[in-house]
């Protein structure tokens, strides 16, 4: 009997049990913006008194069953992940996924006495997978032709359709979900779990303008560096890296030759204390991905007071709170933020709005109290 299956054989705990089920989870050497969410819903999970159990792809490194402060994480391999009958065992009274897979269909298929809820965090037409396999690497391209297959089809529609609960975490999502998977049920909305100050803090005396996000071909790091290039009185913060290891070896050497760029690589945003801190001391946060649903990122930075720099504007999150670069021209929108501290207005109303929708408090509310409520009423289907 292997450790999962001492896990499974437990007794079922006295307290309600929800399991997040998640393709990504932030730790073990992966990254990203709704593994980062997974993480943070576990640990409010916790802290509010519920069992929660994690399911997730296992990584390198990783052990089968690891016990965080507050909650469990089962790292599994993929044929046990879309097996009905693990759902079954875990005996949960909720299953949470963290986006739609093949895993959310197999909960549904073993726990059917269960609630089920499925965040949509980014679903993706056609278009969005042109671009994913368009702007990729080698072997990025082989895993998204798999990733097609894994989050789409007959069985993952099937599963949204039949969830007790489609949420959104971007009101621009609402929808394009109804029109993808036309889910014959209202949406709820669920807000990522963000820290919010009160206020923001004081800016760094010197123009400044940071860049997180894993150093991939669809995230354009290439352009941030452009930009750098253009603006050498500006300090530039650099925050991440590359999957492919060819890759990160060459944007560190293009790094090396700009004077006013600094690039630390990762910082973990629960792990190191300075990881806020590169926002609390940024003017502007740039995004130049080609594609994005709603970047985590943007609501961190801000949650911290930084005008929005992007070609992508979900939301209209960019032409809110920063500047819009439809036509990539960075350049300019830097230059029309920084052009009479702009930028600080611009901060100002974005650290405003993310406070009310996406901080701690209200986020973690909001879906204790869907739990409490599905809780309630007993079974599922």
């Amino acid at each position: 009997m292997d450790s999962i299956d001492d896990f499974l054989s437990k007794s079922p705990p006295a307290r309600p049990r929800v399991c997040i089920v998640t393709s990504i989870f932030h730790g073990f050497g992966k990254i990203g913006g709704f593994g980062a969410m997974a993480k943070s819903l576990a640990m409010v999970l916790g802290e509010a008194g519920y069992d929660v159990v994690v399911v997730a792809p296992r990584r390198k490194g990783q052990a089968a069953v690891t016990e965080v402060a507050g909650f469990t994480v089962l790292g599994l391999s993929m044929r046990r992940l879309i097996d009905p009958r693990l759902y079954r065992r875990l005996g949960a009274q909720i299953y949470h996924s963290q986006s739609p897979n093949l895993m959310s269909a197999a909960a549904m298929l073993g726990a059917r006495q269960a609630r089920h809820v499925i965040t949509c965090r980014d679903p993706r037409s056609l278009r969005d997978w042109w671009i994913e396999i368009r702007d990729a690497t080698l072997r990025r391209k082989l895993r998204n032709l798999a990733l097609m297959f894994f989050e789409e089809g007959p069985l993952v529609t099937w599963a949204i359709r039949r969830a007790d609960c489609v949420a959104f975490a971007a009101r621009f999502l609402e929808e394009k979900i109804t029109r993808m998977y036309k889910p014959g049920k209202p949406l709820t909305f669920l807000p990522n779990i963000e820290d919010v100050p009160e206020s923001v803090s004081e800016k760094s005396g010197r123009p400044t303008v940071c860049f997180v996000a894993r150093l991939d071909r669809r995230k354009r790091p290439e352009m941030f560096l452009d930009l750098a290039r253009e603006f050498p009185d500006v300090r530039f913060l650099m925050i991440g890296v590359a999957e492919d290891a060819a890759r990160q070896q060459r944007l560190e050497e293009l790094a090396r030759d700009i004077p006013n760029l600094e690039a630390p690589g990762y910082v973990d945003k629960f792990d190191d204390e300075d990881f806020y801190g590169i926002y609390d001391g940024s003017w502007v946060f740039v995004n130049t991905a080609s594609r994005e649903a709603h970047p985590l990122t943007f609501f961190e930075a801000a949650g911290r007071g930084c005008a929005i720099l992007s070609y992508v504007n979900p939301d209209d999150f960019a032409s809110r709170f920063g500047y819009w670069a439809a036509d990539e021209d960075f350049a300019r929108g830097l230059r029309e933020l920084l052009d009479n501290d702009n930028w600080r207005e611009r901060g100002r109303l974005g650290h405003a709005y993310v406070r009310e929708y996406y901080r701690h408090e209200v986020s973690a509310k909001t879906h204790l109290d869907l739990y409490a409520d599905l809780i309630g009423r007993g079974a599922g289907r």
